[in-house]
């Protein structure tokens, strides 16, 4: 559309043809990354426990409760992880060599102690190991994705669990700075990306006001109160 303006508008120009107007440009939806809702999530984890690779399941996790890039788990060393039984962060070097900390929640330090924090702490190895060395950047992706087609999923990427760990934490009410300084993000623009509903939760905002729609739908939270026993 944007080459025929330009062409019509020259031919006026010089008069080769009279004003021909063109429709403007319709600007297209943005958007939102793609992240797991929760029935897609706990089936995903569920492909990997049913697996039977432990080693699997605590990369997954780690994933999904650290917000990593598939190329800084790759990267990631012992030497780089300061934790205790209760407590703990890594520190990254992300994009453009530029570093940051991510604080570790109760998932992402069990799944770092599943993964050898105890036998290997303070050693110069990386964290994330297959049968021949360091997993490497593609291996990473090859799991992840194998496990989205074991759970049936269109699509399962590494950068989707990223996504899924940035709108969770929206969701939950945690300031965007917060989210924006845990994943490295230049600008709190590309973070607030994450606040774009899916169709599904549109969907949802919508059937939860209908009279006929009844009980709450699958993803919503359960905000019925607890029948009291008499």
């Amino acid at each position: 559309m944007a080459a025929a303006g330009s062409f019509l508008k020259w031919a006026k120009s010089e008069e080769l043809c009279q004003a021909i107007g063109t429709p403007k440009k319709m600007r297209a939806a943005r958007q939102p990354p793609k992240w797991l809702e929760r029935n897609d999530k706990n089936a995903s984890l569920r492909a990997v426990k049913n697996a039977g690779k432990p080693h699997h399941l605590h990369m997954a996790t780690l994933l999904l409760n650290t917000g990593l890039r598939v190329s800084e788990l790759a990267a990631l060393k012992w030497t780089r992880v300061e934790m205790s039984e209760r407590k703990g962060k890594i520190e990254v070097e992300g994009k453009g060599r530029k570093q940051r900390k991510i604080h570790l929640n109760a998932d992402a330090l069990n799944a770092l102690k599943g993964l050898g924090w105890k036998e290997q702490k303070g050693k110069d190895r990386h964290v994330i190991m297959s049968q021949h060395g360091p997993m490497t950047v593609r291996g990473i992706q090859f799991v992840v994705e194998h496990y989205g087609r074991l759970a049936e999923l269109d699509e399962l990427t590494v950068h989707m669990l990223r996504h899924t760990f940035a709108h969770d934490l929206l969701v939950a009410g945690n300031p965007i700075n917060y989210v924006q300084e845990m994943l490295g993000h230049e600008s709190p623009v590309t973070t607030a990306l994450y606040l774009l509903p899916s169709e599904r939760e549109l969907a949802a905002a919508v059937n939860r006001i209908s009279v006929e729609a009844g009980d709450p739908d699958d993803d919503a939270p359960d905000r019925r109160q607890p029948r009291r026993r008499c």
